[in-house]
């Protein structure tokens, strides 16, 4: 009885001999087939509906090209947009953006200057269809393109300065201009203007900016036009220099720095010279008369060429100064002296004149300096050699020869080896 009612409960159960068999549920086999069609139906109804259901959509701000220009610039309709409404499948449109979209006019027929008519062509991506666009053609003025040279001219404003002084522009490249012909032949100058903002101006300056192009009439062109041209350089520079007068002193100095100016009476023929130039330059100028000590003669006149550093001009239109200095307590003494080589051999003996104070000359003899030949560097055979002197103890700095002639000691010497 029992082995009947669990046949019963569970028929997909099956007792043979004592072993269970497990049975397949037909039923339930059958639905599951059933479902599993339902749902491959529905996927497949969704893709097939997705990849063939048209829409529409529109693209906002799509640049026209104007291409194959030619020799002619383009006056009017370069840089415009146009909107457009393309349809597609929704998967196609979905990955379609502005950059995918070209719209374009072609010039390349055009033979003669003037206003044109052309429709815009569109490039499009494959798979869609142009439904509509908010401009269909284009105006497109068209002109022989040229090239000229014009100067560039500094315009100053907004500025004060001592009456005393003058203003000094520095040159400006001289720029090129492309474009079409019509703009080009009415630029008439270029300028760069400087706008010192109310401030007076006490000293040069460098000042860069726009350059400003004037057309007939006077006035600015303007940026529509300015547009369509191109310059060498939007920009330049200008030098903006204070220029004035000024009263230069004129000063005395020595060369080896061992005669001393107190031990001097300076006479100069003049004291100042009037100079015209930049302030900067002019302001902490100085005229220095450098006199050689070892070439001076005592209280005999000499007249020292005047120097100006370039751009500066010369007022009095002198071309030099006379310059007389004669020595206090100074007097001068001959030594014949030996010739020593850089080894400390002596090769010859020189008679040499030496000038210092009074007290210490007369303790001034040959021990208290040496006379050295040095072979120039590179020379071969026999030369003239520079001699040097150095001077020993309190004589140092304080004694030192006379050139012979005006030109310093020299004496003949064989190159080694």
């Amino acid at each position: 009885m029992e082995n009947e009612i669990k046949t019963e409960l569970r028929p997909e159960i099956e007792q043979t001999e004592g072993n269970i068999t497990v049975k397949k549920n037909k039923t339930i086999d059958f639905l599951a087939k059933i479902i599993c069609l339902l749902l491959a139906f529905f996927l497949w109804y969704y893709a097939v509906s997705i990849d063939t259901v048209i829409q529409e959509e529109e693209f906002v701000g799509i640049p026209v090209e104007i291409v194959n220009r030619g020799g002619f610039a383009v006056l009017s309709g370069d840089g415009m947009a146009v909107d457009v409404t393309l349809s597609g499948n929704r998967n196609t449109m979905q990955k379609i953006k502005n950059s995918d979209i070209r719209a374009y006019v072609d010039v390349s027929n055009v033979t003669t200057a003037g206003e044109k008519f052309f429709d815009i062509v569109f490039k499009l991506p494959n798979g869609v269809t142009l439904e509509k666009t908010s401009v269909g053609t284009v105006t497109v003025y068209l002109d022989n393109k040229i090239s000229k040279t014009i100067p560039v001219e500094a315009k100053l404003f907004n500025y004060s300065m001592s009456p005393e002084h003058t203003l000094n522009l520095s040159d400006i490249p001289d720029i090129v201009i492309t474009g079409p012909e019509q703009i080009v032949n009415s630029i008439t100058r270029a300028v760069l203007p400087v706008d010192f903002k109310d401030s007076e101006i006490t000293s040069g300056r460098i000042y860069s900016g726009k350059v400003e192009l004037v057309s007939e009439g006077g006035t600015e062109l303007s940026e529509s036009d300015r547009r369509y041209i191109r310059l060498s350089s939007d920009t330049a520079s200008v030098t903006v220099s204070l220029y004035g007068n000024a009263s230069v002193p004129i000063t005395v100095s020595f060369k080896h720095g061992i005669q001393k100016l107190e031990n001097c009476t300076v006479k100069l023929g003049r004291k100042t010279i009037n100079v015209y130039g930049e302030i900067g330059t002019i302001k902490n100028l100085s005229i220095n008369c450098v006199l050689d000590e070892k070439t001076l003669k005592s209280g005999t006149a000499v007249n020292w060429a005047i120097g100006l550093p370039s751009g500066v001009q010369n007022l009095d239109n002198v071309s030099s100064v006379k310059v007389t200095v004669t020595l206090k307590n100074y007097t001068e003494t001959v030594l014949s002296l030996p010739v020593f080589d850089e080894d400390g051999n002596v090769i010859t003996t020189i008679s040499a004149r030496f000038r210092g104070e009074k007290d210490a000359m007369t303790r001034f003899t040959e021990a208290s300096v040496k006379a050295t030949a040095r072979m120039p560097e590179g020379e071969t055979g026999t030369v003239s050699a520079p001699v040097t002197f150095e001077f020993f103890g309190e004589f140092a700095g304080n004694v030192y020869e006379i050139y012979k002639e005006g030109s310093p000691y020299t004496v003949k010497m064989a190159a080694k080896g």
